[in-house]
């Protein structure tokens, strides 16, 4: 048996009871970061919502499990790394489809798609982040805010000190992401660890 056989055999029998000759071996495993809306334990099978929050698998359809890995529960509000259904995903590079998570609704286009996105690479790189980490920050902040709270800051110690975000950020942000950022949103989301 070649190793791709053993790879293909590993990856299609996850989940299942296997067979006693069968080897050790490594997989890949889709994981999407996502806010769960009810207290779990790691290992739980979990569906989504429509907004992308986890759900007890009895209200939604199950997608995935709570991260195995962690060492106590989650609670509502705890981010946490959901591990998709073995043979779910429809396609896997280091970006992968799985039918819970609609293609259109991504965070980031591919490199040099547009002027917006060369803009925000252009203004990480000046304030001495890089593009994703940027991004996610802004997608934290939104996501806080449209649940009414104060906003998560991007905190990357003295680095952003003084600084606040530029109002044309949210205009490029909203071009890149297909996204409505509200007026009230549009705020500086950038703060010291002071």
């Amino acid at each position: 048996m070649t190793y791709t056989n053993l790879m293909s055999t590993a990856q299609d029998t996850i989940g299942k009871l296997i067979a006693a000759d069968s080897q050790r071996d490594a997989i890949h495993i889709a994981l999407a970061p996502v806010v769960a809306t009810t207290r779990m334990k790691p290992g739980d099978r979990v569906g989504l919502t429509a907004a992308g929050a986890v759900l007890a698998c009895s209200v939604a359809p199950t997608v995935g499990i709570v991260d195995p890995f962690l060492g106590a529960r989650v609670e509502a509000g705890d981010r946490f790394w959901l591990f998709l259904l073995p043979n779910t995903v429809t396609g896997m590079r280091h970006e992968w489809q799985h039918p819970a998570f609609p293609q259109e609704g991504r965070v980031y286009l591919p490199a040099g798609a547009n002027a917006a996105e060369k803009w925000i690479r252009e203004y990480a790189r000046d304030i001495g982040l890089d593009y994703e980490d940027l991004m996610d920050g802004a997608a934290s902040w939104l996501h806080s805010k449209k649940g009414g709270g104060w906003g998560d800051y991007l905190v990357r110690g003295g680095l952003l000190e003084g600084m606040s975000t530029k109002p044309e950020f949210w205009t490029h942000y909203a071009t890149v992401t297909g996204k409505d950022v509200p007026e009230e949103h549009r705020e500086s989301f950038f703060s010291c660890s002071c």
